[in-house]
């Protein structure tokens, strides 16, 4: 009963919203977007071009970031704990690495959906894989994880840009994600991480490859830390607003 007065009701909002929206995009004298993936996004949505502004990955910047922090057998990721941010194929990928060198993992969330939250915690039991799920933690503390890591895994589905990958860039720590979306821009395979398919197995392996190859690690941290100084940092990104508006 409940759905034949909910879905026709969402139907109706949903098709106010889109018509809102395209109204509202077309009165826009410039749309500027984050990423060639979005833009490409609206083009095939409202046939508009807009200008990509990238933005930048140096905001983690805290009281820790001049502390030496050891390095622990562990992988990060950081985003909304929900299906869309992929931390099941993490954790079956991570399964893939045999026992003795199997990373911990810790997730960093805010936004919480816990019918997932109780799903992932129950794969990565069955699967062996050491879990930790922080909630809504300081920013001191999100800091060090990220410094006490060897790596980011990044696996959401067709994310448009993602800023924690350049954050983590940041402190040097190598990116494998998956190849879909904005991260197809900021990482690039070999040098500053790996992007790889949507196979647990490809994405495990190379996250192990970086984990016991420290001259690969190292290689990959100072190229990541490069990006970052180059092109993804705010400076820059707030030069090419300015560019694109004026």
């Amino acid at each position: 009963l409940t759905d034949l007065v909910d879905k026709p009701c969402k139907k109706m909002l949903n098709k106010k919203i889109k018509n809102y929206d395209s109204e509202n995009i077309h009165e826009s004298n410039i749309v500027l977007t984050n990423s060639y993936f979005s833009r490409e996004n609206i083009l095939a949505a409202y046939g508009i071009n807009a200008k990509v502004i990238h933005l930048g990955g140096d905001s983690l910047l805290h009281s820790n970031q001049e502390q030496n922090f050891d390095k622990e057998n562990a992988v990060i990721s950081i985003g909304a704990i929900n299906k869309l941010k992929g931390y099941d194929f993490i954790i079956r990928s991570l399964s893939t690495i045999e026992k003795n060198n199997r990373p911990e993992f810790y997730i960093i969330g805010n936004a919480i959906n816990n019918l997932y939250l109780n799903k992932i915690k129950s794969l990565a039991n069955k699967l062996d894989v050491t879990l930790y799920v922080n909630e809504n933690i300081s920013d001191d503390m999100l800091s060090a994880l990220v410094q006490k890591s060897m790596l980011f895994v990044y696996a959401p589905y067709l994310e448009p840009l993602g800023l924690t990958p350049l954050e983590a860039m940041f402190y040097g720590l190598p990116v494998v994600a998956i190849k879909e979306g904005g991260p197809r821009e900021t990482i690039i395979d070999g040098v500053n991480g790996f992007l790889v398919n949507r196979n647990a197995n490809e994405f495990g392996q190379k996250v192990s490859l970086i984990l016991k190859d420290s001259d690969l690690r190292n290689m990959l941290s100072i190229s990541a830390k490069e990006s970052i100084k180059s092109y993804w940092n705010w400076d820059m990104a707030y030069e090419r607003l300015q560019g694109a508006i004026d």
